[in-house]
């Protein structure tokens, strides 16, 4: 079958209609949640009765615990929930302390300070550095900002106040420096163990493409991050993370709310909405898992330098795990950006580029009316990716602006 290859006009006209829509479309869902916020008591409410950034309220109390005696105590779910009800009163909804301890290390002056506060500086500082990461990476770079800030993941992303856009700059620059500053690339690797799902594929992609400098400095680091959490918080903090914080994330899994498994484009989440129980849905999910791990290190050691190759590892992270929410997703925003920058897609790929950008709200709208079928969309991107790198072993230079 012939392949539709597209003119360096038409992917300029492209970029312009995708990153028009897209920002329209955040405006206009960032407008309507807005309308529903309401300040009360020192923090802003939304219409559903969580606070604004509800998740960067557990990554505060994190920085809380930070100056507090045997911070491993709030992973036992009666006395965090003791913590939070007394900062928003018994009504709030609950919430599980079950992020990595070694968050801490970076919450902690945070914590110093009140939440609306911490949050709008968190929100800044995420900002700064997503967008010297694509100044610095990207050319042009304005269609990539507008793709990545007015993405539908970043919209979850700032009203869920999570990491996603410091994640994303530590990516973007991992990936830049694998080849030329390995052992920067490694040390940058072994921070993204504070998102850890995020970064499960990496290893897989450096002992493919034989970097065992970034392999090694991404080792030590993680090591020496959690020696220091270890050191300022408590030798017995890993046990309890271990033995209470992980549980406490497989029971989001095992049993999720319609809201959650609408925010998680798995296919465990999918299979879930098909009424198939946890264990048979984990064994699914590990074929994806897979999957991933085999295609990125077929890219990652034949190709290692190819954009492609990077996309596929993103991708396959996006398929890899069980435990990821859309908000996670902005990551996928640059390697739209740089994929559209090709002239070298066919519709095929182009389609499921798009729909892969747009898998945040097509998961919501799915899993709120309880179909199955989102983790699909990233499975058939992986392979129109696969393909266009055997087809197509040297990828045609970017559009110039």
């Amino acid at each position: 079958m012939t392949q539709r290859l597209y003119s360096t006009d038409q992917i300029h006209r492209l970029n312009a209609w995708i990153s028009l829509i897209s920002a329209a479309t955040f405006l206009t869902f960032a407008a309507l949640y807005v309308a529903g916020l309401e300040w009360r008591d020192g923090f802003i409410f939304d219409s559903h009765g969580y606070v604004l950034g509800r998740d960067f309220l557990n990554f505060w109390n994190y920085g809380i615990a930070a100056w507090h005696s045997d911070p491993e105590k709030y992973y036992r779910p009666d006395i965090y929930w003791s913590l939070v009800s007394g900062q928003l009163g018994t009504d709030y909804p609950h919430q599980l302390w079950s992020y990595p301890p070694s968050v801490m290390l970076i919450a902690a002056p945070f914590g110093l300070m009140p939440y609306l506060a911490a949050y709008a500086l968190w929100t800044a500082l995420g900002i700064a550095a997503l967008t010297y990461v694509i100044c610095k990476w990207t050319r042009p770079a304005f269609h990539p900002m507008v793709l990545m800030f007015m993405s539908p993941a970043a919209l979850f992303c700032f009203i869920s106040g999570q990491n996603s856009l410091f994640t994303t700059a530590l990516i973007i620059t991992v990936l830049q420096y694998l080849q030329k500053r390995p052992f920067l690339a490694g040390l940058l690797l072994g921070i993204l163990t504070l998102k850890p799902q995020l970064g499960l594929l990496f290893p897989f992609a450096l002992i493919a493409s034989r970097n065992w400098k970034a392999f090694f400095a991404a080792s030590v680091t993680t090591l020496l991050i959690a020696f220091f959490t270890a050191l300022f918080f408590g030798h017995d903090i890993w046990s309890v993370y271990l033995s209470l914080g992980i549980p406490m994330q497989n029971t989001i899994l095992q049993d999720p709310p319609d809201i959650i498994a609408a925010l998680m484009p798995t296919l465990s989440m999918d299979l879930h909405v098909l009424g198939v129980g946890y264990r048979p849905a984990m064994g699914f999910q590990a074929i994806f898992a897979v999957i991933a791990i085999a295609t990125t290190m077929w890219a990652m050691a034949r190709h290692r330098d190819d954009p492609r190759s990077w996309a596929i590892l993103i991708t396959g992270t996006i398929l890899f795990t069980p435990y990821l929410m859309s908000y996670d997703m902005v990551m996928f925003g640059w390697v739209t950006a740089i994929l559209l920058q090709r002239s070298d897609l066919d519709s095929l790929s182009l389609a499921a580029i798009l729909a892969t950008y747009a898998l945040p709200y097509i998961a919501l709208v799915m899993g709120l009316a309880g179909v199955a079928g989102p983790s699909l969309i990233p499975l058939l991107l992986l392979a129109c990716l696969v393909r266009s790198l055997h087809q197509r072993p040297v990828m045609t230079q970017p559009v110039a602006a």
